[in-house]
């Protein structure tokens, strides 16, 4: 075992033995399934990271394996690994398939905002930014995540600001988010 072992959303190989009511198990082997090149050595990548943890610890509560939500996102992280997934959206399309796995996927930018009881006339929202909202939801449900519609700044913040108030609205989590926050100086 190395340092690399224990970065946050490190790819690894397991051979673990589960016990039935058991939290801790013993690994028998552990390896890396991919090594990140520049993740670990970009400020901005390693903030996305701790996001995507918290993120993925709030919503995967239960021990289902969740095999879908596990292979976007080991795509998406392999791919911003590689420089193919824009770090800029990122964060919105990790939110997107997490609500889509948890079954709560809104169909559109007006459904959010009624859920959130909001008016988009309050953030001054256009026809622009509910096409690159309905946009980002198309591609979510294609799974295709190098052709993701380019975002500006300001749309970038508004869209996470409103996914992390629908995700907490849906799970009842009551926690309060820390990984936003630095994701918000980093972008500022």
């Amino acid at each position: 075992m190395t340092l690399a072992h224990f970065q946050p959303m490190t790819l690894l190989d397991l051979v673990v033995y589960d016990k039935e009511g058991r939290d801790l198990h013993r690994c028998k082997e552990i390896s890396l399934h991919y090594p990140y090149r520049m993740l670990p050595f970009d400020p901005v990548a390693s903030g996305l990271l701790m996001f995507s943890a918290e993120l993925l610890s709030r919503v995967l509560v239960e021990a289902d394996p969740h095999a879908e939500l596990f292979q976007r996102a080991r795509q998406q992280l392999i791919g911003m690994d590689q420089g193919l997934v824009p770090t800029t959206v990122f964060p919105i399309r990790m939110l997107l398939d997490c609500c889509q796995e948890i079954g709560f996927l809104p169909d559109s930018l007006e459904e959010l905002l009624a859920e959130l009881g909001e008016d988009a006339h309050a953030f001054g929202l256009n026809r622009d930014a509910h096409a690159a909202f309905n946009g980002l939801l198309a591609y979510s449900e294609l799974m295709d995540p190098v052709q993701l519609p380019t975002l500006s700044s300001g749309l970038r913040r508004l869209f996470f600001d409103l996914l992390i108030q629908y995700i907490d609205r849906q799970l009842e989590d009551g926690r309060p988010w820390k990984s936003p926050t630095i994701l918000r100086h980093i972008w500022a």
